[in-house]
């Protein structure tokens, strides 16, 4: 933020790096920080995506927020249809 970008973009499942997707889901509390960053540093962030939980009983998302500089979110692509990564073929 010290070159004053104008959108920062963070990789798919950015806070899950050394987690199990399936059993390292976050909250969606757990946004509000991106938000209040992009709001405080006047700067748009994609969120590459995060297993988020979801609604749906026993579902996890793999899902991508774009939240504006003023800390509000204004998109958000759900992925529900999630491969597992752990089967032979992979």
């Amino acid at each position: 933020v010290k070159e004053k970008p104008d959108i920062i973009c963070l990789s798919e499942l950015f806070l899950s790096w050394g987690k199990d997707f399936y059993g390292g889901t976050v909250k969606i509390e757990e946004i509000k920080k991106y938000q209040n960053f992009a709001k405080e540093n006047n700067v748009n962030i994609i969120l590459g995506s995060v297993a988020l939980e979801s609604n749906l009983p026993n579902k996890t998302t793999n899902t991508c927020f774009i939240i504006n500089r003023n800390g509000t979110i204004v998109g958000r692509y759900d992925k529900i249809h999630l491969y597992k990564v752990n089967k032979p073929d992979f």
